[in-house]
């Protein structure tokens, strides 16, 4: 398929391969927002699917000799009713009625979140560029392929105390500095590799002072509270808050929430 494209000479010949990448993300609207892109420098062309989330494909791009991650919105299929509690009322009455300016709104948002990140050191992926319904952002990965989240990592247990060293710091730069709450965070999206850990999918960050911040907060610290507690680290809410808030974990203070395999077993039970 890349060949193909490599050696497509004509743009019509370049949009039939292009079609054949990107099947039910694939338009006129789609097109041309890529074609912006790369006229920008900033993309040189599609390789092929990574995966297909509620909203958006994602897939594999190249910038040179560079990999990236290119995030399509689906303009025809994507329903953001479920969307709703992370966009306050001034930002929805602009985009109420029309729900292809909601789709570019919600792409360009994560593009912003991603920028805001990037300059407040938080590790997520580097944002690239970004054209309506289209995202081009660093690929978390080696040779052109994803590096697995967290939940689907097998060396996840072995690494936990860093992991946890790392979230922590992570999310200190995020709440403190960025001054952003990811909203959704969970081991389905954070990706620890070349021993860093990186939050992905920050597309429904909302900013501290957001009304309903400090309950997405709660969830998701609650959330990654059960996956430490199951991965070996006896971790509560309030030591959680209090090591973010330090923005650093003592290396003694990780030995003491280590857990033993029998401790697991009977938490687990």
């Amino acid at each position: 398929m890349v060949d193909e494209y490599i050696f497509a000479h004509t743009k019509q010949e370049k949009i039939k391969v292009r079609r054949k990448i990107f099947e039910d993300v694939f338009d006129d609207r789609t097109e041309k927002n890529l074609q912006a892109i790369e006229r920008r420098g900033n993309i040189d062309y599609v390789i092929g699917p990574i995966a297909k989330g509620k909203e958006a494909n994602l897939f594999i791009g190249k910038k040179g000799k560079t990999f990236v991650a290119v995030k399509i919105y689906r303009i025809e299929t994507t329903n953001f009713h479920n969307r709703r509690d992370y966009i306050d009322d001034d930002e929805m009455n602009k985009i109420a009625n029309n729900p292809i300016k909601r789709i570019y709104a919600w792409c360009e948002r994560e593009y912003f979140n991603l920028r805001c990140c990037n300059e407040h050191k938080v590790l997520v992926p580097k944002a690239i560029d970004q054209q309506n319904n289209v995202l081009v952002m660093q690929l978390i990965g080696a040779n052109g392929k994803p590096h697995p989240v967290l939940k689907f990592d097998e060396t996840v247990k072995k690494n936990i105390k860093e992991i946890y060293k790392q979230y922590v710091e992570n999310m200190y730069k995020l709440l403190y500095k960025a001054k952003m709450v990811h909203a959704d965070l969970s081991e389905y999206n954070m990706i620890f590799y070349k021993d860093k850990l990186y939050f992905i999918d920050i597309g429904q960050g909302v900013g501290v002072k957001y009304p309903k911040a400090k309950t997405f907060l709660e969830r998701d610290l609650k959330t990654i509270i059960k996956f430490f507690n199951n991965n070996g680290l006896k971790v509560n809410l309030e030591e959680l808050k209090e090591d973010i808030k330090k923005g650093s974990v003592r290396i003694c203070q990780l030995e003491n929430l280590f857990l033993e395999d029998q401790h697991l077993k009977e938490l687990n039970n």
